[in-house]
Formats: C-alpha cells, structure tokens, sequence
C-alpha cells in the first residue's frame, strides 16, 4: 500500500499514532511503552485492514527487541513478529550493507524498498524481475549458497587431507584422480558461494582478482611439479584438467626447457635487453 496512513491506537489509554507508507508501501510506528504496559492491546488499521495485537517483549530484558512486524495486503493484515525479531537482529550484528545505500539511489529506490533482506540482493533481483516472490528467491538463494560454499570447503579439506597423506609423492589418486587443484576449486566455489549470498561492492570488484591469482598460482605449481617429477606428472597432466572434472587435461612445460625457460634465465634475459 503505497503512499497510505496506518494508524495504531493503544486501546487501554485510547492514544493515536499516525504515520505514511513510502513509495514501497514501507512504514514505521513509535509506540511508547513502559515495562507496566506488557500485553497491552494495541490496533493497527491501514484502508480497511485492521488487526489487533499484543504487546509482547521481556520486562526484565530492557535490550530485547521490543516491536514487530505488521504486513498489509488488500483487507487482510498479518503480524510477523519472526520477521522483525531476524530483522533488528541482522542490522545489529552486520548493519545495513553499504552496497544498499550505493545501489538504492540509482535504482531510484529508498534502501527500505530491499524489503528487509539486505543481504539477499540476488533474491531482490529475482522479485523484481517477476521471476520469484521474495521469501522463495531468499530460500533460493540462501540454499543455492550454502551448497556452493559447503562444496568448496569439502574439496579444501579433502584435497589437503588427501596431499598430506601422500607425502613427498606425486598425488594422482582420491579426488587427485579428477582435479588436478582440487583447493583451487574450493576457493573459488566459496568465492562464488558468497557472491550470491553476500554480495557487495567489494566482494564482486574482489572476486576476478582472487580467482585469477589462483588460477595463476596453479600453473606455476604445474610447472614446477613438472619439473620435480618429470614424465610421471606430464603423463597425469595431459589425461586430467585442472579445474574441471570433464575432458582431458593439457600439456605442461617444466622450467628449464627452451620454451620454458627457468625464472633465472628470464630475468636475466630482460637485464641484457634493457
């Protein structure tokens, strides 16, 4: 209900408190209560939706959450007391993302239209488009992430447990069989995972870097294994790639071969050509 009053009164004392929905049918009421006031009925009317609620908080609490949530749809009204308690309790610990306040003006929306999932931009997104209400786009969201990131840390913890078994030999066995950079992978997926969980300005500007420095890190690691063991790891190189369980790998070159020479030698090219 856009641009709309709600009004709540405090049936005990009969006092009245208005206020206006924004442009996103969002508003906000300041009740003032005392300790004395728990379970004081209270009723909330915007258009022709009226509920009738309790005053619920813990008196010998005075940081518990003290408030809820009222939505409003057409006559009918819906109070979600769950909604608000996640709300206060997310804004407490993390805050408000800074990405809300950068993104909301050139969408031309108030933060407030985010409809209190802050986080879940991915899920804004989703409702925006038609393609998904809020709540199913957030459980989306928050499923499709979880996996992703849970994924990732399997494949760091397997893969290290798996090198470390295997000493100062060449690995080509368990998830070696597959993968050449198992951990990489997992990096990555986690990297992934919280991109759609938790996206920022900074996670995404973040995201190319780290996933490029970890590609680039396992092709030196290639090399130097091919040169540390030879033939035996050229051979696995060529039959498993490196991030993709599917397809064949591709040919490695160790250091110290005229198409790849040792780092030494490159620099020391470069000092002469300078």
């Amino acid at each position: 209900m856009a641009r709309g009053t709600v009004e709540v009164v405090r049936e005990k004392t009969g006092f009245s408190y208005l206020t206006e929905t924004d442009a996103e049918g969002f508003y906000v009421v300041v009740v003032h209560l005392q300790d004395g006031d728990l379970l004081d009925a209270l009723r909330v009317t915007a258009g022709r939706a009226t509920i009738r609620i309790q005053a619920r908080f813990n008196p010998l609490n005075s940081r518990s959450n003290r408030g809820t949530r009222v939505d409003f749809t057409g006559s009918s009204a819906v109070e979600r007391q769950e909604i608000f308690d996640a709300t206060v309790n997310f804004t407490e610990m993390f805050g408000v993302p800074l990405t809300i306040y950068l993104l909301a003006p050139l969408l031309g929306l108030p933060a407030s239209a985010f409809g209190m999932n802050e986080s879940h931009l991915w899920a804004f997104a989703l409702d925006r488009l038609g393609l998904l209400p809020l709540q199913a786009g957030v459980y989306l969201v928050m499923t499709v992430s979880t996996v992703l990131i849970a994924a990732g840390l399997s494949l760091l913890a397997v893969g290290w447990a798996t090198v470390y078994r295997g000493r100062d030999r060449l690995v080509t066995d368990g998830i070696y069989r597959y993968l050449r950079h198992p951990q990489y992978v997992g990096l990555m997926l986690i990297i992934f995972g919280f991109n759609i969980m938790w996206p920022t300005v900074l996670t995404f500007l973040m995201a190319p870097v780290l996933i490029v420095m970890y590609v680039r890190l396992a092709r030196r690691e290639d090399e130097e294994l091919a040169t540390f063991f030879g033939e035996a790891f050229l051979g696995y190189a060529a039959r498993t790639r490196a991030f993709l369980p599917w397809g064949r790998g591709r040919a490695v070159l160790p250091r110290g071969t005229p198409e790849r020479p040792p780092r030494d030698a490159e620099a020391l090219t470069i000092g002469e050509r300078e």
